[in-house]
């Protein structure tokens, strides 16, 4: 027998165990995959193709590599978090707030905004920048409080303008 087709049957048959119906037997598993019995004895004499590898992993997980070469893939090494210019100006423009319920809605604020660029919903809430002159920094019209929205107060925006042009 073809050591892909074993790993398969084993595979499947750790995947369904706990199952109402588990795999116990190529037979189950011919059944279950939906291939035929002459499709079956070509995995065991030949070993198991790709698309019945691709078939196999959306069916009962695992990692069609692993079911072909019987080797675990290597895992990438998780990626470290990356830190913008941008989230530094956020950071500092946080820290200059001195009221916490001020600093907890410009973060909520932040997210807001944060969530609508992630949805691609972000050039609707820009509509609502207007210069005040070209030479100006652009001004948001924020949501008015009481709104579901949260906003920063005045004193804050303000603060947070000061501080930022300050950091430059």
């Amino acid at each position: 027998m073809h050591p892909s087709a074993k790993r398969l049957l084993d595979k499947a048959r750790s995947a369904t165990n706990a199952s109402a119906t588990p795999i116990t037997s190529f037979g189950d598993l011919v059944a279950r995959m939906g291939v035929s019995s002459a499709t079956m004895t070509n995995w065991k004499a030949r070993g198991v193709s790709k698309d019945g590898v691709l078939q196999a992993e959306a069916l009962f997980g695992g990692s069609a590599s692993e079911l072909l070469t019987g080797e675990m893939p290597a895992q990438p090494a998780a990626a470290q978090p990356t830190r913008t210019p941008e989230a530094d100006d956020l950071a500092t423009l946080c820290d200059a707030i001195p009221d916490d319920d001020e600093r907890d809605r410009f973060i909520a604020t932040a997210r807001h905004y944060a969530g609508l660029a992630a949805t691609g919903r972000l050039s609707a809430v820009l509509d609502g920048l207007q210069l005040a002159s070209p030479a100006t920094e652009p001004k948001l019209a924020l949501p008015p409080a009481g709104t579901s929205q949260t906003a920063v107060g005045p004193a804050a925006q303000t603060s947070l303008l000061g501080a930022a042009r300050s950091k430059r």
